[in-house]
């Protein structure tokens, strides 16, 4: 069984945790996950106690759209459930030890993107809540290729510098996205229907990142 596990947040003051008070989430709330189209794979987001006393945590799923004929279920720090369960209380824990979500899928060979959320509190206050997003994305198949080189025919220039135009001529509106090496999520933003529009990219660092659009996605790189 291959596991991945999100990168940690890069902040601007260095490697940091989320910390929101009596809890901290260990990696990106909205994570990303880029994997295999076929064998098990865990996508798993870790919440770290910041209390010296027992932390009790609770979830409930608040979205689950997942591609017909994949397998998925939810793992929590005490119960493996044979679906993306709903709600549920994790088992108390103490600093040094993390709790965690953790989605296990098997694509079956079906290239596509689910997004699966849900939300998480400190059951002794529930008003200290976060939201933790699983993106999980899977390329598969000659249908995945084209799309990546429509796509790829659809930017430049590549590598760019300060800006790089994207073309949605001829196409439907859609959302893209822009991902770094480490799958975090830089850029979202939406093009009408035959939109032409320059992105402005300066403060990005140098570097590779993927442009994501629906199914389709291709790599850009920033000199």
């Amino acid at each position: 069984m291959k596991k991945f596990t999100a990168a940690l947040g890069l902040l601007a003051v260095g490697l940091s945790l989320q910390a929101n008070g009596s809890y901290s989430i260990v990696e990106d709330k909205n994570s990303t996950f880029y994997v295999p189209h076929s064998d098990f794979t865990d996508c798993t987001i870790h919440i770290r106690s910041n209390i010296t006393d027992s932390l009790f945590m609770a979830y409930e799923r608040i979205e689950g759209n997942v591609p017909s004929g994949w397998g998925a279920n939810l793992c929590d720090n005490a119960v493996c459930y044979g679906d993306l369960h709903s709600t549920a209380n994790m088992a108390p824990f103490k600093a040094p030890a993390e709790a965690f979500l953790k989605i296990t899928v098997n694509p079956m060979g079906i290239a596509g993107t689910a997004v699966v959320k849900y939300a998480v509190w400190d059951l002794n206050n529930p008003n200290q809540r976060d939201t933790l997003t699983f993106n999980i994305v899977v390329f598969w198949g000659a249908s995945a290729d084209q799309a990546a080189k429509a796509l790829s025919g659809m930017i430049g220039p590549n590598p760019f510098t300060n800006t790089l135009q994207v073309s949605n001529a001829g196409l439907e509106a859609a959302d893209y996205s822009i991902y770094d090496a480490m799958g975090r999520q830089v850029l979202n933003f939406r093009m009408e229907a035959s939109e032409i529009r320059t992105l402005p990219l300066e403060a990005l660092p140098r570097g590779v990142y993927i442009l994501r659009r629906g199914a389709a996605a291709v790599r850009v790189i920033k000199d």
